[in-house]
C-alpha cells in the first residue's frame, strides 16, 4: 500500500510538473509571437529612430536647374545618390515656377520627402510625419497650389518609384526636396516645370530725327511682343 501511495504521489508531482512547464513553454511562445508581430509592423519605421532633420542632413549635390526666373518651361534629370538610414538634400525648389512635375525611379525602397525652405521645418510631403503620409495617391492645397504625391508605395506598388507634382498656381514660396534611403544606392530624377513669360520696360529719349538701338533680340526666344508707346511721333 505505502508504495501505491508513493508511485501515485510520484506520478501525481511529474504530471504538475510537466503541465507547469507546458505553461511556461506557451509564455514564451505567445511572447514570441507578439515580438515578431511588433517587429512585423516597426519594419518600415525601425530606421526612423536615426533620422536626420532637415537642418542636420548629410550632404549631396543639389541636381535641379531652374533656368531663370521667368522664360517659359525646361526640363532635366540627374542621378541622386541614396544613403542608407539618412535624408539627403535633393534641392531647392524656388517659388515662382510652376506645372512642376518631379519623379524619382530606383531599384531600392526609397522615399520622397518635401520641405519648407523658410526654416519653419514644416514637412509637407513624406512618411512618417508629413501633412500627406500615407500609403497611396494623395494631395493637399499648400496655398494655392495643389501639391499631389504618388505615396510611400510608390507608383503601382513599386517602392522607390515614386512622384510629387505641384500645380494649379505658381508656387508662392521656395520648398526643398529630400530623399530618405532605406537601402544604399543611386535613384534617378526627372523633372519639368514652366515658368512665367518674362516681362519688362524701360525709357529712352530720343531726339529729332536719330536713329536709336533700343536692344538685341537674341535667336532662339519665343512668342516675343514688344510694344512702344511715346507722346510725340517715333
Amino acid at each position: 500500500m505505502l508504495r501505491s501511495l508513493v508511485g501515485s504521489e510520484m506520478c501525481i508531482r511529474d504530471r504538475y510538473q510537466r503541465r507547469v512547464r507546458g505553461f511556461f513553454i506557451w509564455i514564451l511562445m505567445v511572447r514570441s509571437c507578439w515580438l515578431l508581430l511588433l517587429l512585423a509592423v516597426v519594419a518600415r519605421g525601425a530606421t526612423q529612430v536615426t533620422e536626420l532633420g532637415p537642418n542636420k542632413l548629410g550632404e549631396a549635390q543639389p541636381g535641379f536647374d531652374w533656368g531663370g526666373s521667368c522664360g517659359g518651361p525646361g526640363e532635366g534629370s540627374f542621378e541622386q545618390p541614396v544613403e542608407r538610414g539618412a535624408q539627403l538634400e535633393v534641392g531647392l525648389i524656388p517659388a515662382g515656377k510652376k506645372s512642376i512635375r518631379i519623379s524619382l525611379t530606383s531599384v531600392n525602397d526609397v522615399d520622397l520627402r518635401l520641405y519648407e525652405a523658410s526654416g519653419a521645418e514644416l514637412n509637407l510631403v513624406g512618411w512618417p510625419k508629413g501633412e500627406i503620409s500615407g500609403p497611396g495617391l494623395q494631395s493637399m492645397m499648400y496655398r494655392g497650389s495643389r501639391i499631389t504625391w504618388s505615396g510611400y508605395n510608390g507608383v503601382d506598388g513599386e517602392q522607390g518609384n515614386e512622384y510629387v507634382h505641384i500645380e494649379e498656381a505658381p508656387l508662392a514660396a521656395d520648398l526643398v526636396l529630400f530623399v530618405y534611403g532605406y537601402r544604399a544606392g543611386q535613384a534617378q530624377v526627372k523633372y519639368s516645370y514652366d515658368t512665367q513669360a518674362c516681362d519688362d520696360s524701360f525709357s529712352v529719349y530720343v531726339g529729332h530725327r536719330d536713329v536709336h538701338v533700343l536692344g538685341t533680340i537674341p535667336a532662339g526666344l519665343t512668342d516675343v511682343r514688344i510694344t512702344l508707346s511715346a507722346a510725340t511721333d517715333v
